[in-house]
């Protein structure tokens, strides 16, 4: 798996995020823009690192998200997603691509959504990282609750299993109420058939659940 960041080889991808995520929720509109200034303080530093602004830009795509400003934080990560794609770190540019899912779906475009997060599974899958399939899982999920809401249920439920059980549990206050409104959705659908829909997933595995994500109707 890549390194992350460069100042902090040591921590794995998967730490960093968790991180980066933790500092973009407490963020207010005052700290925007003193990530902003950092960003630029980044460009005229000659000791910054590329990498370093990546993940700057990324934390500020993080601070928008939960500001509610879903355009702007898609556009943002964007931005980061395409750094890390420069320099050659599929990890972070994949989790870079599903939080651009995730802003999508917030912002009600479930659609563009989708063929991000296919390809984004793939790749996680190919990098053996369980922190991106579980991110992934999720966001299938809740863009397949309209059409499917009983593979909505089984997807929502496998990542939840699979993340706690490989230790990389999913946190629902990463992605605002983007899970949240998928799991009541898919109970007020299903009814009954909900708690049913739910222990199948929960038994899944992660290749069982990759396929389920992967073929849709």
């Amino acid at each position: 798996m890549p390194a992350s960041t460069p100042a902090r080889v040591s921590r794995s991808p998967e730490s960093v995020t968790t991180s980066v995520r933790s500092s973009g929720r407490s963020a207010s509109s005052a700290s925007m823009n003193r990530i902003s200034t950092s960003a630029g303080g980044c460009c005229r530093n000659a000791s910054a690192s590329t990498a370093s602004l990546a993940w700057v830009t990324f934390l500020l795509g993080t601070a928008l998200f939960d500001e509610g400003q879903f355009e702007e934080a898609r556009d943002t990560f964007e931005q980061a997603a395409a750094i890390f794609t420069e320099l050659g770190r599929r990890w972070e540019a994949t989790n870079a691509e599903i939080e651009i899912a995730y802003a999508l779906i917030a912002d009600g475009e479930d659609e563009p959504a989708r063929p991000i997060l296919k390809e984004a599974l793939r790749t996680a899958v190919d990098l053996q990282s369980l922190a991106l399939a579980v991110e992934a899982l999720v966001a299938v999920g809740s863009v397949r609750v309209e059409t499917d809401p009983g593979a909505a249920a089984r997807l929502l439920a496998a990542a939840w299993t699979i993340g706690d059980e490989g230790g990389h549990p999913f946190d629902p206050r990463l992605h605002g109420r983007v899970p949240e409104q998928a799991e009541r959705r898919a109970r007020e659908r299903l009814g009954e058939r909900f708690e049913r829909e739910w222990e199948a997933g929960s038994g899944l595995t992660l290749e069982e659940a990759v396929v389920l994500a992967l073929d849709e109707e």
